[in-house]
């Protein structure tokens, strides 16, 4: 038997019984994409979850959450443009997201940006 726990997150499949064994794929919902999402990010699966998180940005593209993970996940396979693109996003969402500023105001120092990293890391500051 499986317990809930297991059962949060999966994609629910129900087996059509008017049509055989053919089976009909049930959406996830955003919140359930990002849950997702993060996981195979914390399984170092960092591909496949930037395939969950851009799903669930489609679905709900006012979360500032999902391009912020999404930068994370561009950043651990090494494509910094990407990344700072997806936090760039993130704080146009959400100007106070102070993790988005903080990886923008890194890279902006990686690049000698140091007059637009000041400006980022001075609202991690505040």
């Amino acid at each position: 038997m499986f317990e809930p726990k297991h059962i949060i997150g999966f994609l629910t499949v129900f087996v059509s019984l008017s049509s055989g064994l053919e089976a009909e794929v049930v959406k996830k919902d955003a919140p359930q994409l990002l849950v997702a999402g993060i996981e195979v990010y914390k399984a170092g699966q960092y591909q496949k979850a930037i395939e969950e998180f851009s799903k669930a940005a489609m679905q709900s593209p006012d979360d500032a959450d999902i391009p912020f993970y999404i930068g994370l996940s561009y950043q651990r396979l090494n494509q910094p443009d990407k990344a700072m693109e997806a936090f760039y996003q993130t704080i146009a969402i959400d100007p106070a997201f102070i993790e988005a500023h903080y990886q923008l105001g890194l890279f902006l120092i990686q690049q000698k940006n140091f007059g637009n990293a000041i400006l980022h890391l001075e609202i991690v500051h505040e």
